[in-house]
């Protein structure tokens, strides 16, 4: 009867509780760096940003295919091509023709700058999508 209806009630209530804490917590995580003071700003550098130490030897020694030129219009001046081209042919084996891996640099130019990504990596994560999705 009626204990029944409250404890039901009581219990949604709490369910809804947890489920609203849980909200604020994950929110709470996701905006954690906004949250933290900012840090002092880096000496100011003469040359390009570099974060070659990601990159494992087997990167170093990827193998590399000369960019297309809607691909290498992509890049700036500065941006050191041969590791750039380790990307590329990482990237184009990713997919099934040329035109539609330039499509995909084109779209997101990060995936094929070498201070941003290593060839280990977009093999990497391949290999992973593939086998999520088959």
């Amino acid at each position: 009867g009626p204990l029944l209806g409250v404890a039901r009630s009581d219990s949604h209530k709490g369910t809804t509780r947890l489920t609203m804490l849980l909200l604020v917590f994950v929110s709470a995580q996701s905006f954690q760096p906004l949250l933290r003071p900012p840090s002092p700003l880096p000496a100011a550098r003469l040359s390009p940003p570099s974060c070659m130490a990601r990159w494992t030897t087997q990167d170093m020694r990827a193998k590399r295919a000369r960019l297309p030129p809607e691909v290498d219009g992509l890049l700036s001046a500065d941006t050191p091509r041969e590791s750039t081209e380790a990307l590329w042919a990482a990237l184009r084996a990713c997919y099934a023709n040329e035109a539609s891996a330039v499509a995909a640099a084109t779209r997101n130019t990060g995936t094929i700058l070498p201070y941003l990504n290593s060839p280990s990596n977009i093999y990497g994560c391949y290999d992973v999508l593939v086998g999520m999705l088959g």
